[in-house]
């Protein structure tokens, strides 16, 4: 046998025998929370990257020092992958964190830490193991950071400390600032000083002494403030002065002596550009334009532009508003997104509108353009080896994807596309069952409707052909189950106008539009809850109800026909059959009573209205909630209407004689909900808690159960013989839509974290 072969032979009896077991696991079971069953989709992509602060640089995605995992910071946790096959190694839930917690994970990927309000949890990624939480804050920790060895944990919050700790024995010292609230810290290279700042004053601590070693100059304006890789110097772009009509003003990089404050070099640009690139050894900045193909390389010594890149790009003339004055303006068909060095300072990787150069700084030429179809990428990211680039896609209809490049570092002319990470998508606005109850679709904003496999989690397909960006308010199957249709707001414009998309189940394909809801009233835009559809039990009509205040009733067949008689004939042989008027602000929810005979929608006006749908006319209004409706629902035998609003009531009405029955929560209708108790995490100073956003409703198909899901997370199941919570979940995001199947053995819920979870509620 050859030697190669013996050697590839060996590679995979290694591989088989030390890779993770979880590589032959279905990671739609992994971490799940109690009564849980699969997890479809993989959450949202922290945009880390987008986060303008005075000092540190957010990395929503990072390799491990060793450049064999890569780790991606998403809304339910951190998802870990190996970087040659791009399939998923484990996941770390951290489905508890919100929005304004702080996350970082350190070089080797060994540890991640988080803050929790007023608490800092370290985790042993190894095991997915909760090591220690540190506890000597008593407000809400703003920052935190973790030096370069792993060793050490500086965290900062709604005090004047800076708190630095030793991981490993847990020691702490603390470092004190002029300020009252500490907005961000960050270690020096060597670990040996701590950064801190307050809005836009930077101070840099030696963290043995605890002494001020020096408060630079000159930050007004100045953000993402960075070391340099040996700590010498300490950079961060300044737009001090922004004139519409002088675009040019004010934007430079600066450089700062870490031992004295001063400003050590200024590098003035033409236009702005968030994140410049700095090459390994320090020497040499690289800036983008902004505003088209040209990436300017400079000398940090001694501020000289040393090279310009050049894309292949054109420039058009067009029309634009500035200050309110028309001007017209040459703009690029080309411009830089992300910019970043190998490891060895020999290439730059430049993105550019669905493609990446990269570059030979040695004499400035482009070695090869890597293209794939759709990725238009940001944030460049070499792994440590130089042998990835990792690159992120923006939001589009197919999802975040990030796209990992093979580059071949003897000849770079050989690199090219290695995986593409998917299934991280954004948040959910709805979703539905068919009625065979094994189709679970899924609607995201922005993105293409998923059509998803109940029973093994696997993605069936995708809704495709419409022309534009999707952003569905509301999903319905029609009862046969051949078509879905979705209620979408118009993404061209800014009107706020829904339309009625169709779709064909089996292949996805768009079918047609149905129009009709006119432009949105109010001041406010809802994404999450814009409206609804829904069918009745016979399935031959459906209600729709949008952000223009009113209600349409549809007729199906008409809607699914595709005649040439109402392709030409248009308003007169229209699907719609009425339209109802009588809210004063958007709607956010509607339901249809299993006979078809009464509609009802919920409205930001605080209302309630009941429709008859065969006379099409107004029946009664239900008053009584104190903040806006987010969702309303008939019981299976069309008795009870049980509804939701924004201060966490929901009460049960009578649809036929329009009288409220009970509230579940809320003593009366015109008294808020009762606080909740406080929780074992909560900060000391908080006595009880508000109660959270009722953002979904939906009975059992035998009618005994209410299960009602919040903004917090939480889903609550109500016997609607006692009117009490009987069980409870939890552990998910934000939840947007709840819905039963059909056999009312499991309950799915979606989420604006961008994941589905199917509950087993037999148990």
């Amino acid at each position: 046998m050859k030697p190669t072969r013996v050697l590839f032979f060996t590679i995979l009896v290694l591989n088989a025998l030390f890779l993770p077991q979880t590589f032959a696991e279905d990671y739609t079971q992994w971490e799940l929370p109690e009564g849980a069953k699969l997890r479809l989709g993989k959450g949202k992509i922290k945009n880390l990257e987008g986060h303008l602060t005075t000092i540190g640089k957010g990395n929503s995605y990072q390799f491990s020092s060793d450049s064999t995992r890569f780790a991606v910071i998403t809304s339910i946790g951190v998802w870990f992958y190996d970087v040659m096959t791009g399939k998923e190694i484990s996941l770390l839930p951290l489905d508890e964190l919100r929005y304004d917690d702080d996350i970082v994970l350190n070089p080797n990927l060994q540890l991640s830490a988080n803050t929790r309000r007023h608490k800092i949890d370290l985790w042993d990624l190894n095991s997915n193991q909760l090591k220690t939480t540190l506890e000597d804050h008593t407000e809400r920790v703003i920052s935190i950071a973790i030096s370069a060895d792993g060793k050490m944990l500086a965290s900062t919050g709604f005090n004047n400390k800076v708190r630095v700790w030793n991981i490993d024995n847990g020691k702490l010292r603390v470092i004190s600032t002029p300020w009252k609230i500490v907005d961000s810290v960050m270690f020096s290279p060597d670990g040996k000083s701590i950064v801190s700042s307050r809005k836009q004053e930077v101070m840099v601590s030696d963290i043995d002494t605890g002494e001020l070693i020096s408060t630079l100059e000159e930050t007004g304006g100045v953000d993402n403030i960075i070391f340099n890789n040996d700590g010498s110097a300490l950079y961060g772009i300044a737009k001090t002065e922004v004139r519409f009509w002088e675009p040019h003003t004010g934007t430079e990089v600066r450089f700062w002596e870490p031992h004295t404050g001063k400003v050590k070099m200024r590098i003035g640009l033409e236009h702005y550009f968030r994140r410049p690139a700095l090459s390994p050894d320090g020497r040499t900045l690289a800036t983008a334009q902004g505003n088209d193909y040209t990436v300017q390389l400079w000398d940090t010594q001694t501020g000289i532009l040393k090279n310009t890149l050049s894309g292949n790009s054109r420039h058009v003339k067009m029309l634009y508003i500035a200050n309110g004055i028309p001007m017209v303006g040459n703009f690029s068909t080309k411009t830089v997104t992300s910019i970043a060095f190998s490891p060895d300072g020999n290439t730059l990787a430049v993105s550019s509108d669905g493609e990446i150069i990269l570059w030979n700084l040695e004499d400035g030429q482009p070695e090869i353009i890597l293209r794939e179809e759709n990725a238009y990428c940001y944030y460049l990211v070499f792994s440590p080896d130089g042998r990835t680039l990792a690159a992120r896609s923006g939001v589009s209809l197919e999802g975040s994807r990030i796209y990992l490049w093979n580059i071949d570092v003897e000849d770079i002319k050989n690199s090219g596309l290695r995986h593409i990470i998917r299934d991280h998508s954004q948040e959910i606005n709805s979703i539905a069952f068919n009625n065979d109850g094994n189709i679970l679709a899924s609607g995201h904003h922005l993105e293409k409707i998923k059509l998803w496999d109940v029973e093994n989690g696997k993605l069936k397909t995708t809704c495709d052909g419409y022309p534009y960006q999707l952003w569905i308010q509301s999903l319905a199957f029609v009862p046969h189950g051949k078509t879905l249709s979705s209620l979408n707001i118009y993404s061209q414009s800014s009107a706020g106008k829904a339309e009625i998309l169709l779709w064909d189940v089996k292949t996805g394909d768009y079918l047609k539009t149905l129009t009709g809801h006119g432009n949105a009233i109010g001041n406010t835009r809802h994404i999450s809850h814009g409206g609804g559809i829904a069918y009745n039990t016979e399935g031959n009509i459906f209600v729709t109800g949008s952000l223009d205040g009113t209600v349409r009733l549809w007729d199906t067949k008409d809607a699914e026909s595709d005649s040439q008689l109402q392709r030409l004939a248009g308003r007169l042989f229209s699907p719609q059959k009425a339209k109802l008027s009588g809210h004063t602000d958007q709607i956010t929810t509607v339901a249809l009573s299993p006979d078809g005979r009464v509609a009802a929608s919920g409205s930001i006006d605080k209302t309630i209205r009941l429709w008859d749908v065969q006379k099409r006319k107004h029946i009664t209004t239900l008053e009584g909630h104190t903040e806006d409706i987010q969702t309303v629902t008939f019981s299976p035998d069309g008795l009870t209407l049980a509804s939701g609003d924004r201060d966490g009531s929901i009460h049960l009405w009578d649809p036929i004689t329009g009288d409220h029955k009970i509230s579940l929560i809320g003593n009366n209708l015109f008294s808020e909900p009762p606080g909740l108790p406080r929780r074992n995490d909560d900060l000391p100073n908080i006595t009880s808690r508000g109660r959270s956003m009722v953002s979904s409703l939906v009975y059992s198909p035998d009618g005994k159960i209410l299960a009602n899901g919040n903004g917090d997370g939480s889903i609550h199941f109500w016997d609607m013989n006692t009117f009490r919570i009987i069980s409870s979940f939890s552990g998910q995001g934000g939840l947007t839509s709840l819905v039963f199947s059909p056999d009312g053995k499991t309950l799915a819920s979606g989420s604006s974290d961008g994941t589905v979870l199917i509950w087993d509620v037999t148990q």
